[in-house]
């Protein structure tokens, strides 16, 4: 493939990836390459190339002679990949609690006391998904890492579906908060419970937001 083609394909890649996080399809939706090719500008291959992709990353679905569909998370999906999330990063954990150094906390920390809904929401991600990342890549174990690099994409488009209110995102910033002074002072156990029940918190609410909207 010629790098103008994995150009092309790519700006498609991320042209639909950005209408998941700006919340312009909903879970079933049927998604048109036609429509996709003239608003990015290019044919209708790019496009191809690019839900194929898509459908590697687990957010679409490609039925033959039917199309391409936005992936309908079911509860039973959401809570498969928190139970994975949970196991990769208490794991990850209990190695990189000793590794995370001071000065890391202290950038996390201000980074998440800057946390708001009034982020946009890719700002937003980033920022809550930081001390995540921190946790499972300074585990340097590159297994989980590669594991935990493939559900990024589906954790961020849940993020979007369980879509926080002002009150939960102060929540999240508590809980992140308290995480951080856990490890800053090395404490495995008290990091262990922080972390467990923050991460159960976020799997109520996305559910809680998957139940809304296949209620309408």
């Amino acid at each position: 493939m010629s790098s103008s083609r994995i150009n092309t394909t790519q700006k498609a890649y991320d042209y639909i990836l950005n209408k998941f996080f700006n919340r312009d399809f909903v879970m079933g939706q049927s998604i048109s390459e036609v429509e996709i090719a003239a608003e990015v500008g290019t044919s209708r291959s790019p496009v191809r190339e690019a839900l194929k992709m898509l459908e590697k990353d687990g957010l679409v679905v490609i039925i033959p002679n039917r199309g391409t569909f936005v992936k309908e998370f079911t509860l039973k999906d959401i809570r498969d990949i928190f139970e994975l999330r949970v196991l990769l990063e208490l794991t990850a954990l209990d190695t990189s609690y000793q590794l995370i150094n001071d000065e890391d906390l202290d950038r996390l920390e201000a980074g998440i006391r800057d946390l708001s809904v009034q982020h946009s929401f890719t700002g937003y991600h980033d920022k809550n998904s930081s001390l995540h990342n921190v946790i499972v890549y300074c585990s340097e174990n590159s297994q989980i890492a590669r594991i935990y690099d493939m559900l990024q994409l589906q954790l961020k488009v849940l993020a979007c579906i369980a879509a926080l209110e002002t009150e939960e995102a102060d929540d999240v910033r508590q809980d992140h908060i308290e995480i951080i002074i856990a490890l800053r002072n090395r404490d495995l156990k008290k990091a262990h419970e922080l972390l467990v029940a923050h991460l159960e918190k976020a799997r109520l609410r996305t559910l809680r937001g998957a139940a809304r909207l296949q209620m309408k």
